[in-house]
């Protein structure tokens, strides 16, 4: 990811990317640190807004990862998910479960995880797996990621259930038998 900076100074997804990988490894300060340099290449993206979120709200701090999640939400609807799931570790099940309901109107792929997504954190496990299934369904590009998410695990509250492990055995066999893994 660095390489590919150098490649592209002024394109923000490389270093959104690569703040999304080293929260991944538990490096919270340098994730927060690329972060912030796709930021200032563009202060509305989306997805680096969305990293900027998961890194605070792996340190607890609700109300600024539901600043930088409502941010990312209004810069692009696709990243409304993670401000539902950020409302529910937060402990407002009410405004996670409205914005669920928000995102069921027209749910394209990405909306189908991120619904997973936010189920999952509402402990609501019948749900999450309804809409694994349809992200399944879709043909969702990161499915085959779900199992090596670390930080932040999107579903841990899912792990324990065999429905995960069956999922991430029909993914398997779609993938031709071999699952990327991200580094731990």
């Amino acid at each position: 990811m660095k390489r590919a900076e150098e490649l592209e100074p002024l394109a923000p997804l490389f270093p959104a990317d690569f703040a999304w990988q080293l929260l991944n490894v538990g490096r919270l300060d340098a994730a927060m640190d690329e972060v912030r340099k796709s930021l200032e290449l563009n202060p509305q993206f989306a997805q680096a807004l969305a990293v900027m979120g998961w890194i605070v709200a792996e340190k607890r701090m609700y109300p600024e990862a539901i600043a930088a999640h409502q941010k990312a939400a209004l810069a692009d609807h696709a990243w409304k998910w993670p401000l539902g799931r950020t409302f529910a570790l937060a402990g407002n099940k009410e405004q996670a479960r409205l914005i669920a309901l928000d995102m069921q109107k027209e749910p394209g792929p990405m909306d189908e995880w991120g619904l997973a997504v936010i189920y999952a954190a509402l402990g609501e496990k019948d749900e999450a797996f309804r809409w694994l299934d349809a992200a399944y369904r879709s043909r969702f590009s990161w499915m085959p990621y779900n199992r090596d998410f670390v930080r932040p695990d999107f579903f841990a509250s899912l792990r324990d259930d065999p429905r995960f492990d069956g999922l991430m055995r029909r993914v398997l066999v779609r993938s031709g038998g071999v699952l990327p893994r991200l580094p731990r």
